[in-house]
């Protein structure tokens, strides 16, 4: 019996790694007619006027990424609240919805240049999740 518990817990954490690792929180902010997009609202980090956000933009349905069939693509994103400056620190592609299936694509970026957030854009209302008190 103790065996049999130990191979299901096994089993169980082999899983847990197997989906999203992403998957904390998402609150979806937006939707249309080709995607849902969703905000990690627990993995929210905001230290000395930087803010750190994870960003899912879920596709409806498959679309080429490097020639191969992609759902999910996430995005960390991070603001400059004093300056409303913002840049991709990390980037994930997925084969399924919601960041599940083989993980396609994995870039971290060092030092990626600042882009200043266009008023009106999704990138400013990530920035409200990133920076809630200066935007």
């Amino acid at each position: 019996m103790k065996l049999n518990i130990t191979s299901l817990i096994l089993s169980l954490i082999l899983c847990a790694e197997a989906s999203s690792a992403y998957a904390l929180n998402w609150l979806k902010v937006n939707e249309d007619s080709k995607t849902k997009v969703y905000v990690d609202t627990e993995s929210i980090t905001n230290i000395n006027n930087r803010g750190k956000v994870w960003v899912l933009r879920d596709y409806k349905e498959k679309v080429d990424f490097d020639g191969k069939k992609a759902q999910t693509f996430i995005l960390l994103l991070e603001y400059d609240c004093t300056e409303k400056r913002k840049r991709i620190v990390a980037a994930r592609v997925y084969s399924e919805h919601m960041g599940n299936g083989v993980r396609l694509h994995t870039r971290d970026y060092n030092n990626n240049p600042w882009e200043y957030v266009t008023p009106g854009t999704e990138s400013e209302a990530f920035g409200y999740f990133a920076c809630p008190t200066k935007n």
